[in-house]
């Protein structure tokens, strides 16, 4: 019998909700809380409260975009790049280096703790500047040829232009 993969559709609502960030997933991505679902939303920072738009409502979470932020986190700082919340480069340029750096520790230690059940890792300090650490990245290529002309660059956030 063959059987037939079928992606589960994404429900969209545009339903408007207030939430509280409790935590950062892996991603940079703001955790919170609605209605017993995890709900992903990214720019919101542990500590914020937030207006939100739900895009995205599944079974087990739901993802949501922010409309208006109700206040801001200590964490919370000025991107340095002028492109940055267009350009999809970079997803964490809001969010302090010692922030950055207490999520990324802590989902490696929930990664190896999943391998290694029982053990406690230890996990040093990760990354040591707030800017340079990229070891590789993505970008895309546009040729016009109306225009004879090659462009280079990072993709915008949820868009395939340059």
């Amino acid at each position: 019998m063959a059987q037939f993969y079928s992606a589960n559709r994404r429900v969209a609502t545009r339903e408007r909700v207030t939430v509280s960030c409790d935590q950062l997933d892996a991603f940079g991505q703001g955790l919170a809380r609605h209605r017993g679902k995890v709900m992903f939303i990214p720019g919101l920072l542990p500590g914020e409260q937030a207006e939100v738009r739900l895009t995205e409502d599944k079974r087990q979470y739901s993802r949501g975009e922010v409309i208006h932020r109700l206040n801001d986190a200590p964490e919370r700082v000025t991107p340095r790049c002028p492109h940055y919340g267009v350009c999809g480069g970079c997803q964490q340029q809001h969010i302090s280096q010692a922030l950055q750096q207490r999520t990324k520790a802590a989902a490696l230690a929930q990664l190896l703790a999943r391998e290694q059940p029982g053990a406690v890792p230890d996990v040093a300090q990760i990354g040591s500047s707030a800017y340079g650490y990229r070891r590789r990245t993505r970008l895309g290529l546009v040729y016009r040829p109306k225009g004879r002309q090659l462009s280079m660059g990072y993709r915008q956030a949820k868009s395939s232009e340059l």
